[in-house]
């Protein structure tokens, strides 16, 4: 329902970039948005478009630097027109919105929350020829030329994208690991690559990690307790260090060992594994010495 609607409908007539900040409360957490020269597009907020928002809207120099030009509270539709230095700003009526535009910036936002998969209508386990077959089929239905729907051009767009990145192996199993991985640390497709996606260079790493992690935790607790006791500074001091050294190593190599960037490489450069446990430990040497060392003072 227009009634309801809240969006502002942007073009960019200046020589220069336009940059746009969206956010409710929080300016510091604001989505960004940059419109280049001679383009137009929608920003909204919500599912159906419906939540009030905040937009900033700035000139962009070529060294970057940012001028604002206008600060809108978005609670019904709008329509801003920047020009060099300046912008006007007007409210939409509902019979002059550009049904097209909005359209396009919703099929965007579809893609944005679908795979490739599912352009094509296939199952993530699909063989190159459903691959192919799929395409094709889509290809004919979407193209152009037979298809007169306005947004088919999008469409057609997007299915060739999905084919391409599905059709070469090495392309396709980087695909799959960003979509297991692409929503960070919190999320549980992080979580099925750390612990259900292994290969033998992985294991060998995540294993020698853990091992010295546990390890060196054992001796570096030990230590911590035994300093008071009166065994001796130099020798608290050495198994703190020998201790933290362990124990940081491990976090350093299990940090890289599960990370997306190593998935991507299926764990085989160990140079990086390596470098990353081996300055761990250097920090970890000392962190552990003061530790001891403090722990012994104090006792």
């Amino acid at each position: 329902s227009h009634a309801k609607s809240c969006w502002v409908n942007i073009e960019n007539l200046s020589e220069g970039a336009v940059l746009v900040k969206k956010f409710k409360r929080i300016d510091f957490l604001a989505y960004k948005r940059v419109f280049h020269p001679q383009e137009t597009g929608v920003i909204t907020e919500g599912a159906n478009w419906d939540v009030p928002f905040v937009a900033k809207i700035f000139s962009m120099t070529s060294d970057m630097k940012t001028k604002l030009l206008l600060k809108l509270q978005v609670n019904k539709i709008y329509k801003v027109v920047v020009y060099n230095d300046r912008c006007s700003c007007t409210t939409l009526p509902p019979d002059k919105v550009d049904k097209q535009l909005c359209a396009y910036e919703r099929m965007e936002e579809i893609w944005e929350k679908s795979t490739y998969y599912e352009n094509l209508r296939i199952p993530p386990t699909a063989t190159k020829k459903e691959i192919r077959v799929a395409y094709l089929k889509l290809a004919r239905e979407y193209h152009p030329d037979k298809n007169q729907n306005p947004n088919a051009p999008l469409m057609f767009e997007r299915i060739v994208e999905a084919y391409n990145t599905l059709i070469d192996d090495e392309i396709r199993r980087k695909y799959d690991i960003h979509l297991r991985t692409d929503d960070g640390a919190f999320c549980k497709s992080y979580w099925r690559q750390v612990f259900y996606f292994w290969n033998r260079d992985k294991a060998f790493q995540v294993g020698i990690s853990t091992m010295l992690t546990i390890t060196g935790s054992v001796i570096l607790l030990s230590s911590l307790l035994a300093a008071p006791t009166g065994v001796g500074l130099p020798v608290a001091l050495a198994t703190g260090a020998i201790g933290g050294g362990l124990f940081a190593s491990g976090i350093g190599g299990l940090s890289i060992a599960l990370s997306r960037q190593s998935a991507l490489e299926d764990n085989c450069l160990y140079r990086r594994w390596l470098k990353y446990s081996f300055w761990y430990g250097v920090a970890g040497t000392a962190a552990g010495m003061f530790s001891a060392g403090l722990s012994g003072l104090i006792g």
